[in-house]
């Protein structure tokens, strides 16, 4: 199965970084943090993010962007 990062999934939901952090009450500049490495997210704003997004976190990637595009690509061979 492929995943998505945090910054995909929010893209996907039609929302600006100020829009998905507006609407989870997280600060924009940890929203920005975290969508570049959600490794160490915290639960209770994971919850919160995948809950704005609609998303359940079996297609999120937690960890770097970098990281998720070798996790997909691991799975296409």
């Amino acid at each position: 199965m492929f995943k998505i990062t945090l910054r995909t999934a929010r893209e996907l939901n039609g929302y600006t970084v100020e829009e998905a952090a507006r609407h989870s009450g997280v600060p924009v500049d940890m929203l920005c943090k975290y969508e570049v490495d959600s490794e160490k997210m915290p639960i209770s704003l994971i919850r919160r993010i995948l809950n704005t997004y609609g998303a359940s976190s079996s297609f999120i990637y937690f960890g770097t962007e970098a990281d998720c595009i070798e996790f997909n690509r691991s799975r296409m061979v």
